[in-house]
């Protein structure tokens, strides 16, 4: 008799996060940093990867964003859930949360 299990892993205390675990359940490889525009979680490489290769991820993108990659690569100093507003950062730091 096969026994096959259909559970999902434990989920992560950082799945999702900033440099944390990747927020697809079965993957949850650490090293997030790419950031889903729509979910407003981060997911590895790969699974970004296969995230934007669906057509209809691309024509949505260009329609709401006006770019097609829905997962866009965050190696910014701030978590874009949580960018902070401008005029809360200190002058040295604006150049950087403007770009």
């Amino acid at each position: 008799m096969l026994n096959i299990s259909l559970s999902s892993p434990p989920l992560k205390a950082d799945k999702g996060l900033k440099n944390g675990s990747c927020n697809r359940g079965s993957c949850q490889e650490p090293g997030a940093t790419f950031f889903n525009r729509s979910t407003k979680m981060y997911y590895c490489e790969d699974c970004a990867a296969k995230i934007n290769s669906y057509a209809e991820t691309k024509e949505y993108c260009m329609e709401t964003f006006g770019s097609p990659e829905l997962c866009v690569h965050d190696d910014g100093p701030y978590d874009l859930r949580f960018k902070p507003l401008p005029y809360l950062l200190k002058a040295s730091d604006k150049s950087s949360a403007d770009s």
